[in-house]
């Protein structure tokens, strides 16, 4: 009974099991905001929008100077009229990253601006009113890259500016009243481009599509008695999910495009709806990495479902202080480790985590015979055709991920053919896919198709057999010879085709041999060398010679200690191994 409870002690301390329930992302009461105000040095409590540099950081456009942030500090980039490659100006609400990495910023008032990652310094592109070829104004609202590389501009006053950085010259798209084909207002909120590459332009008379081959935009107006028109002609931001559906965010609203028919679906305010966002301005509209649609407004967040169409709320009128700081929305960001960044007007920025935090718990349940056998999880292991292999102190079970189902393998004393132990240590299929089980009474293999087991245990009359202790690990090297590790019995070599095993001892007269019985871990490295983790430090074999050299820890604390326990071997790309023992985690040097 002492060597049982050791034995599990020392492996159940190693295998963690994870046991909390899995709830949905989906529902909104998960979801808890962190905030980044003033309070926390953020120098401006207005965000407009919110990207990711090459490096990581995290970028804030406000009226008060791009902000970059590490996680921990906050850079202000701020005017300086004393250096010719400080930003032109400090409202600096729009920025934009573009595929070569490069951080474009538009300004309210200093033109555009082009910041150089490696040097910090800004290159300014202002409206010159003796330059046809420069921007058209020095109020830049929103910026895009199509898929030709090409830079579009949209601007306060001034209309729709294509710029190429090669030439570094701006083509100027603006109002004419006396051309029907001409872009609709010179006030530009938004630019996309749809599933057929064409550029769409949200301005606030109507909406734009510019077919770029005949320099024409075609509009689309609000229609009062159109419910398939457009809901409003003041159009504040353009969207293009994953499937390349067009949304389009009005001042009345959100609208999804239909290419197919030209119309548009209206998503507008219901009082009987709990997740309503109301007929109010669309201020932003973005697409996690799980396929929904976040939608800022100046009413609060919305989470919408393009699947169920369902809309939810984030309307929190509580006054916890993981709620939305803000009502207003002004944009929202998803980095690169699944954060979502939200930013407000007056509330800083807000963010919570995308991924789910929770587990999905699999136990025991005596009313359900396809439950899991037993709480106590020893061993897993995934075979080669997806299913799952759980080693418990009361038996084995077979998992079928696709059916939820569990079967169960247990110890007969009256068949010769069942398990040989419930307690399943050790879980290991080899080259020809036979499964191989090391429990407590020793190795046993599976035959798949008559789900039979033949059993290889210690004999005191056969000094053939396996080592005594039971079977803590298998293992197959390159020449398809399998290993096993015992308990006590210390390493055994096996030869399947005369069922006989070789052992391999502690010896207090041989240098040379297994420093210890107790083989915890074998493992081969790139050179084909094999490792051997006992109870007290590592082995390396010599297949030819049949000698071990052994590795101890024999310094400081350590030499004070009677044994060293080593459980994992690993190697790395760089032919480290890494060695997981009683005294932590170590990087070995060969």
């Amino acid at each position: 009974m002492i060597k049982k409870l050791s034995k599990f002690g020392i492996i159940f301390g190693i295998i963690i099991i994870l046991s909390l329930f899995f709830n949905l992302f989906a529902e909104k009461d998960s979801i808890k905001f962190g905030h980044i105000t003033i309070e926390h040095l953020l120098p401006n409590s207005t965000v407009y929008s919110i990207v990711q540099d090459n490096q990581g950081f995290i970028w804030f456009g406000t009226t008060d100077g791009p902000i970059r942030y590490d996680g921990y500090n906050f850079v202000a980039y701020k005017y300086d009229p004393l250096k010719t490659n400080s930003i032109s100006s400090n409202s600096a609400g729009n920025l934009f990253k573009d595929r070569s990495g490069i951080i474009w910023i538009g300004t309210w008032g200093g033109g555009l601006n082009k910041f150089d990652t490696k040097t910090g310094n800004f290159y300014s592109y202002t409206f010159n009113k003796n330059d046809s070829n420069s921007i058209s104004d020095n109020r830049v609202q929103t910026l895009f890259e199509d898929h030709h590389g090409m830079f579009w501009f949209g601007t306060y006053q001034g209309g729709l500016n294509k710029f190429n950085p090669k030439a570094e010259k701006f083509v100027r798209y603006q109002h004419n009243p006396n051309n029907p084909n001409s872009i609709s207002n010179n006030r530009i909120w938004a630019i996309e481009e749809d599933r057929d590459e064409q550029l769409w332009i949200a301005t606030s008379n109507g909406l734009n599509r510019f077919y770029s081959k005949t320099g024409q935009f075609v509009h689309y107006y609000h229609d009062p008695n159109n419910p398939h028109s457009i809901s409003s002609n003041r159009i504040r931001v353009l969207y293009k999910s994953s499937s390349k559906t067009l949304w389009v965010g009005t001042q009345n609203g959100l609208n999804r495009f239909n290419s197919k028919t030209g119309t548009f679906t209206r998503f507008l305010y219901n009082p009987n709806d709990t997740g309503i966002f109301g007929n109010t301005t669309i201020n932003a509209i973005y697409e996690d990495s799980r396929g929904k649609i976040w939608i800022g407004t100046g009413y609060g967040l919305f989470v919408f479902d393009p699947d169920t169409e369902k809309l939810t709320s984030f309307l929190d009128t509580s006054t916890s202080p993981e709620r939305l700081s803000s009502k207003n929305i002004r944009c929202m960001f998803e980095d690169l480790s699944g954060i979502m960044w939200v930013g407000t007007v007056g509330g800083g920025v807000d963010k919570f985590d995308l991924k789910p935090k929770k587990f999905v718990r699999y136990t025991h349940n005596a009313n359900n015979p396809n439950s899991l056998v037993d709480n106590s999880v020893l061993s897993i292991f995934e075979d080669h055709s997806g299913i799952l292999w759980i080693g418990t102190r009361e038996g084995l079970n077979e998992f079928n991920r696709r059916t939820g189902k569990f079967r169960l393998y247990k110890y007969d004393k009256n068949d010769p053919n069942s398990l040989s132990h419930n307690e399943v240590w050790y879980i290991y299929e080899d080259h020809s896919n036979t499964l191989w089980f090391g429990t407590d009474a020793g190795l046993d293999k599976l035959d798949r198709k008559t789900k039979k087991f033949t059993r290889y245990q210690y004999d005191p009359n056969n000094p053939d057999s396996l080592g005594t202790g039971g079977a803590v690990c298998v293992y197959e090297d390159h020449s398809n010879t399998l290993w096993v590790g015992c308990y006590t019995g210390g390493l055994n070599k096996f030869d399947r085709d005369t069922g006989k095993f070789t052992h391999y001892q502690y010896d207090s007269d041989n240098p040379n041999s297994i420093s210890h019985d107790e083989v915890w871990c074998i493992y081969e490295d790139s050179s084909n060398n094999l490792w051997i983790g006992t109870g007290n430090g590592i082995n390396k074999f010599d297949r030819q010679t049949q000698q071990f050299k052994t590795y101890q820890y024999d310094t400081g604390a350590r030499a004070q200690k009677q044994m060293d326990r080593v459980f994992f071997i690993f190697e790395d790309k760089t032919d480290t191994l890494w060695i997981g023992s009683d005294w932590g985690l170590d990087k070995f040097d060969k």
